[in-house]
């Protein structure tokens, strides 16, 4: 929208007539108002004629910068239940909605502050940053639960399905044969105590 503020009218049998042109001083006109809407970036140039005198002047639209939703998430796969930071670092942006995937719906916020969310399954979380004209941008980030479980093969229960150890690991114990008596004949049978 460009939009000219008129003052100290001398109009007397006429209303003043008002003159856009733009962008750009050799593009087409809009005559006979103060506003006019949906413009592209550029120079805008607008005259006032009354029955007395005229005035021009000029002014340059440039466009605003978009807002840029970014998400960093830590960590981004784990044993379940594991918590997950987001840290929002978005840019020309004044408040977000956060979606965090598992059904709960939207949470609303007014500032960048980092956000940590539970996860015990796979969920695909969602920010949607807004300026204050309420223009905006989406971004996503997925995190996954792994198969978690004792990754060394030595322990009696050991699960090569696992990719992430989660300390489980249980091993057998040592079993000792320990004679009650000893026979230093050198038979070769109990003969150490």
């Amino acid at each position: 929208v460009v939009v000219a503020f008129v003052s100290g009218i001398t109009a007397v049998n006429n209303q003043p007539m008002y003159t856009w042109n733009g962008p750009g001083s050799t593009n087409p006109s809009f005559v006979n108002s103060t506003v006019w809407t949906n413009r592209s970036p550029g120079w805008y140039y607008f005259r006032v004629v009354d029955d007395v005198c005229s005035d021009v002047d000029s002014i340059e639209v440039k466009p605003k910068d978009p807002p840029t939703a970014i998400i960093n998430a830590n960590p981004l796969a784990g044993c379940a239940p594991f918590d997950v930071a987001f840290e929002n670092n978005s840019e020309n942006a004044t408040h977000y909605q956060w979606n965090f995937g598992d059904g709960g719906g939207n949470v609303n916020v007014n500032d960048q502050s980092t956000q940590h969310y539970t996860y015990s399954g796979d969920a695909t979380i969602m920010l949607i940053a807004f300026d204050d004209s309420n223009c905006s941008d989406t971004t996503y980030v997925n995190v996954s639960v792994q198969t978690c479980g004792c990754t060394d093969p030595l322990a009696i229960n050991y699960d090569p399905n696992a990719v992430a150890n989660d300390g489980s690991c249980n091993y057998p114990q040592p079993i000792f044969n320990i004679p009650n008596i000893f026979t230093p004949n050198g038979d070769g049978d109990n003969d150490y105590f």
